[in-house]
């Protein structure tokens, strides 16, 4: 791989692991990046194909990492019910072999936005906001003003689409795709 990645982290012991394991296992030139606005200029990132960051980042960043999710990875500690699939995640709480691997395939993917990702109706949206902003199911039938039942029927479509069935993933995967705010 003859690309250039861009690293930014809170965390500088991990950035420099994470650094070194590109550099040393998949001959990847890596970029520190000590603060979000080296990147804020309008050509600051074109050079480099993948950006790197933790959760906490990618969330307090939002308006910049979100335009480019496709080639933004994110690393943070999760749990396989929490996995958002449209974004590029990776799991640091498994052994370094999977990471690597995890790694090896995210920066080899295809990033320039033509990935199939699930698309979800308007009226699913709208679902899916009410769920991560708290709302119970009989909430959200009276706020968009539909029955129960379609709203238990939106909530299994977005379930299938999704590949999410908890509220707290659900949450995430709403807050990672702006359709809210933290």
């Amino acid at each position: 791989m003859n690309q250039q990645v861009g690293i930014l982290m809170n965390n500088t012991l991990a950035a420099l692991g994470l650094k070194s394991l590109l550099e040393r296992q998949l001959n990847i030139t890596c970029h520190l990046i000590g603060h979000i606005s080296e990147l804020q200029h309008p050509a600051a990132d074109r050079h480099l194909a993948f950006l790197i960051t933790d959760i906490n980042t990618y969330l307090a960043q939002q308006a910049y990492f979100f335009p480019r999710r496709n080639r933004t990875i994110v690393c943070d500690h999760i749990t396989p019910e929490n996995t958002d699939h449209s974004l590029n995640i990776v799991n640091t709480a498994q052994p370094l072999t999977k990471i690597t691997r995890q790694l090896t395939l995210l920066l080899n993917a295809d990033n320039d936005g033509n990935q199939t990702k699930p698309q979800l109706s308007g009226r699913e949206i709208d679902v899916l906001r009410l769920i991560a902003s708290g709302h119970i199911n009989k909430q959200i039938a009276e706020t968009l003003n539909i029955s129960i039942n379609t709203v238990l029927t939106h909530r299994k479509n977005i379930t299938a689409k999704l590949g999410i069935r908890s509220v707290s993933g659900l949450t995430f995967y709403a807050m990672m795709n702006g359709i809210v705010t933290p």
